[in-house]
């Protein structure tokens, strides 16, 4: 990256995590950075981002991220990096940075992150700093959400539908209080895996109305007549009881055959044959 209104201090630490990654042998590491959102939305910024197969975001400030790169042609091409099958990680304020919704200084903060996982809040240093309380106050306030609560020294490894602990501690995968159940949470240990779909399934299913209500509803069609027939055609009792609660042989009766893949305007035919009058017409 060019120096310009980018602070030398942030590009420094840029170049020391760059030379990290070059000590393991990889081919080739280029450091990105900018505050100014004109450059992350220029096409020749970005340009490194649609030949990567790799994106690390490093440490700092979440909040910055996210007022650099939210809804930039930047965070496209990061996802791009994704819908390639590449990957994309970050520690600290950039693996907070990940979800859309993101916690800065214990509060939801006001701009969203990258968004790159769907349905969770992503929180760091979870059990360093005990941060429990805030994942769930945040999840208080969008109970449809995960939360994922990743160690210091762990990652959160997903893909496709899997999420995987890797480190040396855990991850707590967390759902909020709702009207009628406490918050819950489940943790991972080293090695263990989780459904992120099942979870996010059941943030769903925690904002549902009891089962079963303390008051069902009456079992009872309150007008009219629902006549539902099992398959496998239909006997005389049937159909003379079907033309009787239509209104009698004279009552206009309308033929759906939609679900036939070839389409039959004798469908009818059965009702005619026990006395009914069916018209013709089709679209």
């Amino acid at each position: 990256a060019t120096p310009g209104t980018d602070d030398q201090e942030a590009l420094q630490d840029g170049v020391e995590v760059a030379e990290s990654w070059k000590q393991r042998e990889i081919a080739s590491v280029e450091v990105l950075h900018t505050r100014d959102r004109d450059r992350a939305n220029d096409p020749d910024f970005c340009a490194p981002l649609r030949q990567a197969t790799a994106v690390w975001f490093t440490g700092g400030r979440q909040s910055q991220i996210a007022a650099a790169y939210h809804g930039t042609r930047f965070e496209d091409e990061v996802r791009q990096v994704l819908v390639r099958g590449g990957v994309v990680g970050g520690t600290s304020a950039g693996a907070a940075c990940l979800s859309r919704v993101m916690i800065v200084r214990g509060q939801v903060w006001e701009t969203p992150g990258l968004g790159m996982i769907p349905g969770v809040i992503v929180d760091q240093h979870f059990l360093a700093r005990d941060r429990r309380d805030r994942l769930l106050g945040a999840l208080q306030q969008h109970p449809r959400l995960v939360g994922l609560g990743i160690d210091e020294g762990t990652a959160l490894v997903v893909k496709g539908r899997e999420l995987k602990c890797l480190g040396e501690s855990t991850v707590h995968l967390c759902l909020g209080a709702c009207a009628t159940l406490e918050p819950c949470e489940r943790v991972l240990q080293a090695g263990e895996v989780a459904d992120l779909t099942m979870f996010r399934r059941e943030a769903l299913a925690r904002l549902q109305p009891p089962f079963p209500p303390e008051q069902p509803g009456v079992p009872m069609v309150p007008s009219g007549s629902l006549v539902i027939v099992g398959g496998g055609g239909l006997t005389e009792q049937i159909t003379q009881r079907f033309i009787e609660l239509a209104g009698g042989v004279e009552a206009p009766i309308v033929i759906l055959p939609t679900a036939n893949p070839k389409i039959d305007l004798n469908e009818g035919k059965f009702l005619e044959r026990a006395g009914a009058k069916i018209g013709r017409a089709h679209v």
